[in-house]
């Protein structure tokens, strides 16, 4: 049986963005506690939650609870000694003068009773009784607050409903709720008056969370379709030791009668504030698990918490882990990490980075020299970018790639990887040679290609498969006419990066370290963008309507720095402006990562605007932002033909977010895809404009770019550091 997660809706949950994320998560129950919904705010809350997702919702019951009434200013201090009055009607407490809820509890309270408030942070004795109220000394003085939990030292018998229960449970009815969980549920009598105000089809969650309710235990499971220790209010009355006791008794005295059994109560509390759990509380959790608990509840995790999703994503994550260690039986040499973030492209991550090469020996081996953008695909290949390719592909793969979109196993891949060389350079090369790849630009040897084939390019019937035409104007085909006339086909072993990967190396990072970065933010729905150009206003509007209305953890950016054209930004200058906007904080904190792509632009338009969507899968992205003309040329490919072809190749596993151009509207004053304003009032933004600004030693306009940036690069270009490529 998999195990369930419940969480509870409270204003951190409340919230289109997080609702959207649960609702993609393993939630199997949304709770709706009435102890802090208002009867007014009822119907709003489960129509909102409905409108949103389709996780059922339960409504939890106040049940047979006393609790304070509200304070004047949220708490009140009780002093030692002093003399209290409790009413009877519901007033502003103070110091002096509270209430307790609902307001017939005091008809059950008698004269020298001992009441614990709050966790016992303060516990007073009644002295007086009178119809409309009570007095009480202080024993122990503390700060009390609104809505706490209130205890008296001897057994009391309540309604098992209130009035506000009684009539939210038909307002949930009315929504066609049919979960209901029965608080302070003690006597079999308890379970039965809340099935005689709900529908024969509900199902019923008893709470045990007191003496009484342990103590009938037996007969409240036989009635109830499952049974939820709250350890919290249980150790109200039982000392804290005696919970992990307790709470295996329940757990085996449920799985008896073959009712289910959940557990809540302080799972997670330490995420209510911070973005990691304790190393106490994944072992209560797993241990929990092995218990046998069938699901596990969040409570202020999920409703007053700073990471309701995050708090989802640990309890997912170690369900994984306790559902590995069932397979295997606690053989650790099994043990493989578990993660939530997307799988890698074709199942896991390619690495042939040769840790300890023997330079003399492959010295010793044919050579073949080779230019940056082969040096560049060789380190993206060997460090897992690529994945799942080993190498550059032989005549079969890429004939897959140009006809079908897929490689001979099987998975999606749209863009050749090719080796191209000059024919009449390698006449001494042989199938199964092993050839030592040396770097043009440095004289240094830096992969192994293990040859598997060579075979002739086919220039014309590729071109026209690969960019959709043979036009010579069309800088793809002019690039790949200067490459070569025959491709080599084999897998790679990389022995050294490059020094042009190397100038950047702050921002390089291997899809292994984006993973391990993505998982200590605790980012798992992460939006990727590919960029060539300088940051600008377009650039980050879509970028945030990305984060906002995919509701991503996290944007991935990842500028090419590979080889590029005459009059594109150079690497440093790219660089540094996103490392600016992190500087100060014009992008959401801790919300950005900026991550080099050491790689060029084969401006094969649609099929490589999804061949970037993979390499970012790779990184871990489960999302990637694909402009209006990524990747392509203009006036060579539609303006939906990118959306067209991610329709056609079928699902690679990350989700593309597609925009239009953005542009400043005068009327709007603000960045705009589209508005009703007329055209004279629209202004496009584009690195060429940019450059235009840039190369007349202007900044550009505010609206243009942020003017820290633009500020920036004109104080570069005074100091004569060139940021185009000459």
């Amino acid at each position: 049986m998999s195990k369930e997660i419940l969480c509870t809706i409270g204003p951190a949950s409340l919230k289109k963005s997080v609702l959207e994320r649960l609702n993609e998560l393993p939630v199997s129950l949304l709770r709706i506690n009435l102890s802090h919904t208002s009867i007014e705010d009822l119907p709003k809350h489960i129509q909102y939650v409905k409108e949103i997702t389709s996780i059922p919702i339960c409504i939890d019951s106040e049940g047979a609870q006393i609790r304070t009434g509200k304070m004047y200013n949220g708490t009140a201090c009780l002093k030692e000694g002093e003399l209290i009055k409790i009413d009877r009607q519901s007033v502003a407490g103070n110091s002096r003068h509270i209430s307790f809820y609902p307001e017939e509890s005091i008809d059950l309270i008698q004269i020298y009773d001992l009441i614990s408030i709050d966790f016992n942070t303060a516990l007073i004795q009644v002295v007086e009784k009178k119809s409309d109220h009570l007095m009480a000394k202080v024993i122990t003085e503390g700060s009390i607050g609104s809505n706490k939990a209130v205890s008296v030292n001897r057994r009391i018998r309540m309604n098992p409903l209130t009035r506000k229960d009684e009539e939210s449970i038909k307002i949930a009815i009315e929504f066609g709720i049919r979960h209901f969980a029965l608080s302070f549920a003690n006597h079999l009598e308890d379970v039965q008056a809340i099935r005689n105000h709900t529908p024969k089809s509900s199902f019923i969650i008893s709470k045990i969370e007191s003496r009484e309710g342990i103590r009938n235990l037996e007969a409240i499971a036989n009635a109830s379709d499952a049974v939820l220790i709250d350890r919290g209010d249980l150790s109200r009355e039982e000392p804290i030791e005696s919970i992990p006791l307790l709470q295996k008794h329940i757990i085996d005295k449920a799985k008896s009668t073959k009712t289910k059994v959940y557990v809540a109560t302080n799972l997670l509390e330490s995420m209510v504030t911070q973005t990691n759990p304790t190393r106490a509380e994944v072992n209560d959790i797993f241990n929990t698990l092995l218990d046998g608990a069938d699901g596990l509840v969040l409570a202020a995790e999920t409703a007053i918490g700073s990471n309701p999703v995050g708090c989802v994503n640990m309890i997912s994550k170690l369900m994984d882990q306790f559902n590995y260690f069932n397979k295997f039986d606690t053989d650790i040499s099994k043990y493989e990490k578990r993660s939530l973030l997307i799988e890698a492209h074709g199942g896991s991550l390619v690495s042939r980075v040769e840790t300890k090469p023997d330079i003399k020996e492959l010295s010793k081996l044919p050579t073949l020299e080779v230019d940056e953008k082969i040096v560049s695909d060789c380190e993206q290949i060997a460090t897992g970018v690529y994945s799942p390719l080993q190498g550059f592909m032989t005549k079969e793969q890429v004939e897959g790639v140009l006809n079908n979109n897929l490689l001979p196993e099987g998975t999606i891949w749209t863009l050749p990887i090719i080796l191209p060389v000059w024919g009449d350079s390698i006449r001494k090369l042989q199938k199964g040679d092993s050839v030592a790849l040396k770097n043009a630009h440095s004289g240094e040897i830096f992969a192994l290609l293990h040859l598997e084939e060579i075979f002739p390019m086919q220039f014309e019937s590729m071109t026209k498969r690969m960019f959709g035409t043979n036009s010579p104007e069309h800088p793809g085909v002019k690039q790949l006419k200067h490459s070569g006339d025959t491709l080599l086909g084999g897998k790679v072993d990389l022995v050294r990066f490059s020094s042009k990967s190397q100038e950047v190396a702050p921002f390089i990072f291997t899809p292994q370290n984006t993973r391990m970065i993505f998982e200590q933010k605790n980012w798992y729905r992460v939006a990727g963008f590919h960029t060539r150009n300088i940051v600008h206003a377009a650039h980050e509007y879509i970028q945030q309507k990305a984060l906002d209305e995919y509701f991503c953890d996290g944007l991935f950016i990842s500028p090419v720095v590979g080889p590029k054209r005459k009059n594109d930004f150079k690497n440093e200058p790219v660089l540094m402006a996103y490392q600016r906007m992190i500087e100060l904080n014009l992008y959401p904190k801790n919300r950005v990562l900026i991550g080099a792509f050491f790689s060029f632009s084969r401006y094969a338009g649609p099929r490589e605007a999804v061949f970037t969507a993979i390499c970012r899968k790779n990184y871990g992205c489960s999302h990637f932002i694909v402009g209006r003309d990524h990747t392509g040329v203009n006036g060579f490919y539609p303006k939906e033909a990118n959306i067209r072809f991610f329709e056609e190749v079928g699902d690679i596993g990350v989700k593309p977010i597609f925009f239009d151009e953005a542009a400043y509207c005068d009327k709007c004053e603000a960045m705009r895809l589209s508005c009703e304003h007329p055209p004279s009032c629209i202004h496009p933004v584009s690195g060429t404009l940019i450059r235009d600004f840039l190369g007349k030693n202007e900044s550009p306009p505010d609206w243009m770019m942020q003017k820290e940036i633009g500020d920036m690069l004109i104080e570069m270009i005074k100091r004569r550091e060139g940021i185009f490529i000459s």
